[in-house]
């Protein structure tokens, strides 16, 4: 990835929860932001993105919708 030209990396269906902490999915050179599945019910789902360091971005709180997997960013 590091030599890659990718600047957002979006994955779904992230299968992690609260137990995995950013450090164990690190990838160097990127910053990652993360919903996990909230419900205890259900497993799997969650979203994350991983953005270039490089990259001048907001994640916009005020968008979220507490019971659907999903985020926004924005330009700072």
């Amino acid at each position: 990835m590091r030599d890659s030209k990718i600047d957002i990396l979006a994955i779904n269906e992230w299968k992690l929860d609260d137990t995995i902490n950013d450090q164990e999915v690190y990838i160097t050179g990127f910053e990652i932001v993360r919903r996990d599945r909230q419900s205890n019910d259900r497993t799997g789902g969650g979203v994350c993105f991983y953005l270039h360091r490089d990259l001048n971005f907001k994640v916009c709180e005020e968008l979220m919708i507490d019971r659907l997997e999903c985020f926004n960013c924005r330009n700072k």
